[in-house]
């Protein structure tokens, strides 16, 4: 819904089945609010905070995990973008692991840089630089991160980092800049 320059938005999906590596029926609740603001020509807040309800059917466990994402986003006619955010997603957030992507690992929270650099007409150099802390690790040898994917629970372990630093270019055929 537009209000002004702003936006708000709201969401819900519910995914339901069976896990093939368990056979275990399991479903999860995801939903989400979003907003942005345009503050002047190329200036953008947002913020994002979503929420997922997991339940195993055959051992009725369950789990809620949040998540959080502000940030600022600047834009400039001739192609220039910046945009920077602090995220941070809980360890139960998205359980299912449907809406997980390299950028937003639960468990882990930091600041994510990402940045766009028109070279010509026809070529842009993209990058993204991020630093991800992990939130919690094992305190216990009956302890189970069940988010946690990218480091083994190990009790009593530091908690790691996840670090990204990527630069791509994107290219644009001159044949379609002559039909745009």
């Amino acid at each position: 819904m537009d209000i002004l320059d702003g936006n708000v938005g709201f969401s819900y999906v519910y995914n339901d089945g069976i896990r093939p590596t368990t056979g275990f029926g399991e479903n999860q609740g995801v939903w989400a609010i979003d907003s942005s603001y345009k503050v002047m020509e190329g200036v953008t807040p947002y913020f994002t905070f979503a929420q997922t309800d997991y339940e195993r059917e055959t051992t009725k466990e369950s789990h809620r995990g949040n998540a959080y994402i502000a940030g600022l986003a600047l834009k400039n006619p001739k192609g220039y973008e910046l945009k920077g955010q602090y995220q941070r997603l809980e360890e139960n957030y998205d359980l299912m692991a449907y809406h997980k992507v390299e950028h937003y690992p639960t468990n882990f929270e930091g600041l994510n840089l990402e940045g766009t650099l028109p070279v010509c007409d026809t070529f842009k150099l993209k990058g993204v630089l991020y630093t991800l802390e992990q939130l919690d690790t094992a305190t216990s040898a009956a302890d189970t991160l069940f988010g946690d994917s990218y480091y083994a629970s190990a009790v009593g372990s530091d908690p790691g980092t996840i670090s990204v630093a990527r630069l791509a270019g994107e290219w644009k055929p001159l044949k379609e800049l002559a039909v745009n």
